[in-house]
């Protein structure tokens, strides 16, 4: 037992933060299943808004972040040619 409880405690140091906040939306998710009333449905909400967080972030902002980066280099690479075609 507690050689599990120190492969756990490796495991989870070892992760970065966005992994351990979606293990927490995960588990905070399934503790809503089973609270009833409305503390459920707020503890299940703030562990679906977490996902839905990330899954934007993945999805959307990542995406955005690579092509503007993308876009600067072409545009970097394009002025340079500009400049050395001028002399």
């Amino acid at each position: 037992m507690k050689e599990i409880v120190g492969y756990l405690t490796w495991t989870w140091r070892n992760w970065e933060l966005w992994q351990k906040l979606f293990i927490i939306a995960m588990v905070l998710q399934a503790i809503g299943w089973f609270i009833p009333g409305t503390a459920g449905m707020i503890v299940y909400g703030l562990g679906f808004s977490v996902i839905i967080y990330f899954i934007l972030k993945w999805f959307v902002w990542d995406r955005i972040a690579d092509n503007w980066s993308k876009y600067k280099s072409h545009r970097n690479e394009l002025l340079t040619t500009i400049k050395e075609s001028d002399k």
